[in-house]
């Protein structure tokens, strides 16, 4: 169901910071978009939440991973119309095949975000 929403919260805690312990709570709510209420009733109820900074190395790995499917096809592409011209059929196999191995890596470090 949720956490309920704000205008139903109507308990507070008191908590007494270091000047450095509310400068290091304000700082990851701010890399995680959040308020700094927001960030620590998430903690405190057991929520991990994911940094903005993720979703964007998400995208990026993403980005990545469709650059080397290209790259891999390309590849393919110009030796089948070159055959017989610099790489055999065998070193493209591996190499495609390293590529899809490294596609494969991304997609896991993608879903691990």
């Amino acid at each position: 169901m949720g956490l309920p929403v704000s205008r139903a919260r109507t308990r507070r805690l008191l908590v007494t910071l270091s000047e450095a312990e509310h400068a290091g709570i304000k700082a990851n709510a701010t890399r995680f978009g959040m308020s700094m209420s927001m960030y620590l009733r998430k903690i405190g109820l057991g929520f991990e939440p994911k940094s903005q900074w993720d979703a964007e190395i998400a995208r990026d790995l993403i980005r990545v991973r469709g650059d080397l499917g290209k790259v891999g096809g390309l590849l393919k592409l110009w030796v089948m119309g070159r055959p017989d011209e610099g790489l055999s059929a065998d070193d493209v196999t591996t190499l495609a095949d390293q590529l899809g191995t490294i596609a494969e890596e991304i997609r896991q470090k993608v879903r691990a975000l």
